[in-house]
């Protein structure tokens, strides 16, 4: 190989290496600038939430999503927006930011999980219990999508195929209003306020001892 050829490729090389190098440089640069920008809206949201201002605190969280990559990254905005609407009575934002992390993270079912809590507590219902029937196959959820389903107001018989006998006796809470139905209810779902409707109706119903 003559000493040309050699230096040329040297060149060749090292202008590769050199273009790597520029670009793994102003990939990290534009990364960190992000992460600074992410952490920083995180800042201010809080800040804003505990001086009270809504609008903000709600336009920094928006930001800090926009700014997410990674799991961790969307759980920390899940946090500000569910502080956010705990404290302004708003649970649309948190309902929004969860839908940005699963259309990220299709796959992560902690985020369905809280998207059917966020869609729950918007009082969007039918969508609750859609992302529940579909999304939470998991059984540690099966309580989740009971709740989803009982508060979207019934299921088909297919739900009921599906989810076996007992998700077919709960269909029948809010028609006969059967007693031992809520206490099913809460046995199944662990959510109390079905056990307090049970004592209500026992009570109603004359029946003290067994309230």
């Amino acid at each position: 190989m003559t000493n040309t050829r050699v230096a040329w490729l040297v060149f060749i090389f090292g202008l590769i290496f050199f273009g790597t190098t520029v670009g793994i440089i102003t990939r990290h640069t534009i990364v960190s600038r992000q992460q600074r920008n992410f952490f920083e809206s995180l800042r201010l949201s809080d800040r804003y939430i505990y001086e009270r201002t809504a609008s903000n605190a709600k336009e920094q969280i928006m930001k800090a999503a926009s700014l997410a990559r990674t799991e961790f990254d969307y759980l920390r905005v899940m946090r500000r927006a569910s502080h956010f609407s705990s404290v302004w009575d708003d649970p649309q934002l948190l309902l929004n930011i969860v839908q940005m992390a699963v259309a990220i993270e299709p796959q992560q079912q902690r985020f369905w999980v809280l998207a059917v809590d966020a869609a729950m507590q918007a009082e969007d219902f039918s969508v609750a219990r859609d992302w529940a029937l579909e999304k939470l196959v998991h059984p540690d959820f099966k309580g989740m999508v009971l709740e989803a389903v009982l508060r979207s107001g019934g299921i088909t018989y297919s739900d009921g195929t599906a989810f076996g006998d007992k998700l077919l006796l709960l269909s029948r809470l809010l028609k006969d209003k059967n007693p031992d139905d809520f206490v099913q209810a809460a046995e199944l779902t662990l959510d109390g306020r079905y056990a307090i409707d049970a004592i209500l109706l026992l009570l109603n119903r004359g029946e003290h001892g067994r309230a």
